[in-house]
């Protein structure tokens, strides 16, 4: 617990106004650094948190499930696969989201299919002449590829590196808070 006490990424994510964190990690650190802080938070994990969802309260989206819950999780090959049928209610919940919010990617892979599965699948959605009304999605970048950041682009993702934040710290947790920070104040 004093690891998360010290922790500042952990503490900028329960303590600004995040309305809806995404994440990967099966762990509950996210979820014990807002109870340490004293913050309401729902965690989403299948279709009956879904449902109970309420307005105003943080939303902790375990997209690749939670230890607390064996059956949500996606770790084999198989329950991969599952996934990549895109039909799970937090699948749909993840698409849903995406069409009606900003999104800023952070330590995701873009050799991950889900993600650019989705989001080549979410952009063609968007008839040419509104495509100027789609939510911003971002995604941070070690670097600049023209390549990739031409693929990006097209799917309306806007690619950003941590200098052009101002971000210059190379540790990876401090560049991350540090990021966080830049894009709620």
């Amino acid at each position: 617990m004093d690891k998360l006490r010290s922790s500042q990424l952990h503490e900028v994510l329960a303590t600004r106004n995040y309305g809806l964190i995404y994440t990967t990690n099966y762990d509950q650190w996210i979820e014990k650094a807002f109870e340490l802080h004293g913050k309401p938070y729902q965690k989403i994990t299948d279709i009956l948190n879904i449902g109970d969802i309420k307005k105003n309260i943080p939303q902790i989206v375990k997209f690749h499930g939670d230890f607390t819950d064996d059956n949500s999780i996606v770790l084999s090959e198989s329950s991969y696969y599952r996934r990549m049928k895109f039909e799970d209610p937090i699948d749909v919940k993840f698409k849903s989201d995406l069409l009606s919010h900003s999104v800023l990617f952070m330590g995701y892979s873009l050799s991950d299919l889900n993600i650019r599965r989705i989001l080549f699948e979410l952009n063609s959605y968007w008839p040419l002449e509104y495509k100027s009304r789609k939510p911003k999605c971002y995604i941070i970048v070690k670097s600049h590829n023209e390549i990739i950041d031409t693929v990006l682009e097209d799917w309306g993702v806007i690619p950003v590196t941590a200098e052009e934040l101002g971000v210059t710290d190379p540790d990876r947790n401090i560049q991350s808070t540090k990021i966080l920070e830049a894009i709620s104040s």
